[in-house]
């Protein structure tokens, strides 16, 4: 590129490509043959126009690319089709880039509000837990009221009530008495169970919205496309579809799956949402369902049309490998995972998206894989 000028870095890389096939050594000559007959293509054709998908983004080419042959691609049987496909996609893609940046921030806005929110609870709540301290400095007052001088700021009084009796300084309101003193003291230790409780519940609510508030950030981050995202029109019915029959149940193609080495099909969820609709939409209640122990990741469905009581050990071996790859421990070497009949898997008290509890598992421990 740097000593030809007008070439792209596709033309440049296809030159290169087709230069060093069947392993021959790259050399300059080799390099200008082939780009001629790059050219040579471009130029009398016949075109093959497509659309090639790579880890990078889309790639619209003319012609068929050697060294892209082993990425996806779509074909077309004009350019101005290909064209008008890849500038809608790229529209596209910028227009969910965008929706997805502005869900981002707005979600961990909310998120870091919650958590202050609750940070500053924690401390009210630490502040009420003076409770006994008052109520002690009200009883002492009232053991001891001769010992207390009138308008005085504070007093030292003998703990009566410690096993090792010792003294504690009591500050005072110069203005009253000792009663009235005690009396406030008394108010107060009321007023600050009263809140505790009040702060407790606050607490407990903020502390849920927190966790809600986490895993809707977590949806977004996940987020593949415009239908990932928690604000898309379109229900799990309406994006997947009903299976016949009518129960209910949303067909399985939309999710990532595999075979087995026994036969069995394998399916699991790319993020929250879409593990909410396969565990408890999808899977039926004799399939088999995995997820890695103690992390975020994926539910693994192992289908079970037999409703086998017995799936054999080297299918969920690598229903397990997966469920490790496409979870937070996918780095580990060795990640425990859980696995049970679906029907012993239920959606918690008020759940946010992706969570689940589950009873009657085993665990296999395995290292991650992607099949």
């Amino acid at each position: 590129m740097r000593g030809i000028g007008g070439i792209s870095p596709v033309i440049a890389k296809e030159a290169v490509c087709l230069a060093t096939g069947a392993g021959a050594p790259l050399t300059p000559g080799r390099i200008v043959a082939s780009l001629r007959e790059v050219l040579n293509a471009v130029e009398r054709g016949p075109y093959s126009p497509r659309i090639y998908q790579t880890p990078k983004g889309p790639v619209l080419a003319a012609l068929r690319l050697e060294h892209m042959s082993g990425s996806p691609g779509q074909g077309f049987d004009t350019m101005n089709e290909a064209a008008d496909a890849y500038y809608a996609g790229l529209i596209e893609s910028q227009r969910f880039a965008s929706i997805k940046a502005a869900l981002l921030k707005d979600a961990r806005t909310k998120l870091e509000a919650a958590h202050k929110k609750a940070e500053a609870i924690e401390a009210d709540l630490a502040k009420s837990a003076r409770a006994d301290e008052y109520q002690l400095y009200g009883n002492l007052l009232m053991a001891s009221p001769g010992a207390v001088a009138d308008g005085a700021d504070s007093v030292e009084l003998p703990n009566l009530f410690a096993e090792d009796v010792g003294t504690v300084t009591i500050p005072l309101d110069p203005q009253l008495n000792t009663v009235k003193n005690a009396e406030a003291f008394f108010k107060k230790a009321r007023k600050a169970r009263a809140g505790a409780e009040i702060l407790r519940s606050r607490l407990d609510a903020a502390s849920r919205e927190a966790v809600r508030l986490a895993a809707r950030l977590k949806e977004i981050e996940e987020a593949e496309d415009a239908d990932d995202l928690p604000e898309s029109g379109a229900s799990g019915e309406q994006k997947h579809g009903k299976v016949a029959g009518g129960r209910g149940k949303v067909s399985a193609p939309p999710f990532p799956s595999f075979t087995s080495s026994d036969g069995f099909e394998v399916l699991y969820g790319r993020n929250a949402k879409a593990n909410d609709i396969l565990t408890f939409k999808v899977a039926d209640s004799m399939d088999l369902w995995l997820h890695a122990q103690g992390y975020h990741g994926s539910h693994v469905i192992v289908r079970n049309p037999e409703r086998r009581p017995d799936i054999p050990l080297q299918t969920i071996l690598e229903a397990a490998e997966v469920a490790a790859q496409f979870s937070e421990a996918r780095k580990d070497t060795s990640v425990a995972v859980d696995y049970t009949f679906r029907k012993y898997v239920r959606k918690p008290r008020d759940p946010v998206p992706g969570q689940a509890i589950f009873t009657g598992n085993k665990t296999v421990f395995v290292t991650p894989r992607k099949h």
